[in-house]
């Protein structure tokens, strides 16, 4: 009996101990991945913060009162992202350029844009410039349009911050006479790591731009059909040619191409978009572009 108990107070001992170390390993085999999965997340830096408000600028218009003063608005977007404020307000002049050469067309003259305003002054010097013209231009207009309520506004605005992609549209509307204004709507994709624009040629992979146009245009002839423009697709791009947006952003959905007035449609379509689901994007645009 002493005997028994002596080797099973042994063997107790032992099946304690191992059960002790086993313990321990486990132990330290948990502590060890959760220092792997420590070191794994502070391998990832996180995106730039991105922060941005809209503001409305200050510009000097001639005294006006009453109905038929002309309306020039024009907001900028100030963010701590420096290259992302100087694309945008390159965008605005851009756009102010093309507005005031049709102002100063309808009036006969066929102008340069150095003509119209100092390219090497700062943003808010040539925006003064535009409105100075666009000013002028004004009583010209009114030779030619019974409306004299001649406006012209640009707005950025910030659609979305996530996962380091920034996008910003640019919105304008113009009316100059005639029978209805004109509207615009672009987008611009930012990468906040790489501090660049992300234009769609980035976002295809490597030999898959036929694969991609091939979608487009398939969610163009649903467009197309849906929107009761025309049973035939073909005989449909004999008028209205299909192409490509270069205008894009990424939204929950999908892909979405961005297309201006008359671009694929006539000016009763409005501003038509197109997207192209995720689903169908696999393999097509590169995967950091997927949800």
């Amino acid at each position: 009996m002493t005997f028994l108990k002596k080797h099973g107070l042994l063997v107790g001992i032992v099946l304690s101990s191992a059960l002790i170390t086993g313990c321990e390993k486990k132990e330290s085999s948990a502590n060890v991945e959760q220092k792997k999965t420590a070191n794994d997340t502070s391998a990832q830096p996180a995106a730039p913060a991105f922060n941005a408000s809209i503001q409305s600028m200050q510009i000097q218009l001639p005294a006006c009162s009453g109905r038929g003063c002309p309306e020039f608005l024009v907001k900028q977007l100030q963010s701590n992202q420096k290259f992302i404020d100087l694309a945008i307000q390159k965008a605005t002049l851009a756009i102010l350029r093309q507005n005031i050469a049709l102002t100063l067309i309808a009036q006969g003259e066929m102008p340069a844009a150095s003509d119209v305003v100092a390219q090497d002054a700062t943003f808010n010097a040539q925006i003064q410039q535009y409105a100075n013209e666009f000013s002028h231009a004004v009583d010209e207009l009114k030779k030619f349009s019974a409306n004299t309520e001649i406006t012209f506004q640009i707005e950025p605005q910030v659609i979305q911050s996530k996962k380091g992609l920034v996008t910003i549209k640019l919105v304008s509307y113009s009316y100059l006479g005639g029978a209805h204004g004109a509207s615009t709507q672009q987008y611009f994709v930012f990468d906040l790591n790489q501090k660049r624009q992300i234009e769609l040629d980035h976002v295809i992979e490597k030999g898959q731009r036929k694969i991609f146009d091939q979608l487009a245009h398939e969610q163009f002839s649903a467009w197309v059909k849906a929107e009761g423009l025309a049973e035939n697709v073909d005989q449909y791009e004999q008028s209205w040619e299909f192409s490509t947006a270069h205008n894009f952003y990424f939204s929950k959905a999908g892909l979405v191409l961005q297309y201006g007035e008359y671009e694929i449609g006539p000016y009763a379509a409005g501003m038509p978009t197109l997207t192209i689901p995720y689903n169908k994007l696999k393999g097509v645009i590169q995967p950091q572009y997927l949800p």
